[in-house]
């Protein structure tokens, strides 16, 4: 992965869970979420601007086509949204799309993604008290620190390009970009290019996030042959806490879990999830696993059961 000065990832990467989400991420390995599934309205909102005229030529006769073909629900959905749902389009048509005459809200945008992409936050940090509260069930979860090189490795993102037949040079796993305002595209760019895709994705508002100091893995789903790809594990559906949620899983988090930090206030859970995630670490593939307390000296794992 070519990566220069400026975007260089730290060498462990954190993420901040509560203690039955860490236990299912011990079990199923590294979630990713749809980004339906982002509660905060902030996240990908984008504005949109006229598409040149140079633009417009590059694309238009992909698009028409596009827009007629009924055997994709993202075509399906792009004429729902642009055009009324008739399949017919002309280049006038079009041209009026791309000068954004039709307004697209955030929500469309978000829907779009969530055919594309899959998405795992992850934080540059270890140890931040407002990421414990936030994200970890206020010092009642753990934070799973993951070695970077080694979860690279795992996640061969220049074979996923392959497998998503993507011609442009993008990073699926990188640092947000926080930014005064949120990345302007035009509409017709957002259908077919997925570097743009991924900007929009991996930017973020400067004033409200950057404390996060996120680091953000994109699974990719278009045309993404995942039988023959063999990476990622999909959960179409799955019901959490009332409301049907979709997942992808990069499996067997050993591989790359440094260690595994627990909450202050970790004894508090349910008996059963703290005995279940003690289980879990017991099994051998987690031998070599780093376990910490909350003032951050290491323990066994006969020390832990102890303590809680």
């Amino acid at each position: 992965m070519n990566i220069n000065e400026s975007t260089a990832l730290s060498e462990k990467l954190y993420k901040y869970l509560p203690a039955r989400v860490g236990l299912t991420f011990l079990n199923e390995g590294l979630s990713y979420s749809n980004p339906r599934d982002f509660t905060d309205e902030r996240e990908f909102m984008t504005v949109f601007a006229p598409c040149s005229s140079d633009d417009f030529d590059k694309y238009v006769d992909k698009i028409i086509q596009f827009f007629q073909d009924d055997t994709t629900k993202e075509g399906r959905d792009w004429r729902r949204w642009l055009n009324g749902g008739d399949s017919q389009i002309d280049k006038n048509t079009l041209w009026k799309i791309s000068q954004n005459e039709n307004e697209i809200r955030p929500l469309e945008v978000k829907e779009w993604l969530t055919s594309h992409y899959y998405v795992c936050s992850l934080c540059q940090v270890g140890n931040v008290d407002e990421m414990w509260e936030g994200y970890a069930d206020d010092h009642k979860g753990v934070v799973l620190s993951l070695d970077t090189d080694k979860l690279i490795e795992v996640y061969h993102p220049e074979e996923l390009k392959k497998f998503c037949e993507l011609d442009v040079d993008v990073d699926f796993v990188a640092k947000v970009k926080y930014m005064n305002e949120m990345p302007c595209v035009n509409p017709l760019e957002l259908i077919f290019d997925h570097g743009v895709m991924l900007n929009v994705i991996m930017t973020k508002l400067k004033d409200v996030f950057e404390k996060e100091q996120e680091v953000r893995c994109v699974a990719p789903m278009y045309s993404l042959r995942m039988e023959k790809g063999g990476v990622f594990r999909w959960v179409p559906k799955r019901v959490i806490d009332g409301k049907e949620r979709s997942f992808i899983f990069l499996p067997r988090i050993e591989r790359f879990l440094y260690s595994i930090r627990f909450g202050s206030k970790f004894a508090e859970n349910e008996k059963e999830t703290i005995y279940n995630i003690f289980e879990a670490l017991a099994k051998c593939e987690f031998k070599d696993v780093s376990l910490v307390d909350s003032d951050g000296v290491r323990k066994t794992l006969d020390e832990m059961r102890a303590i809680y």
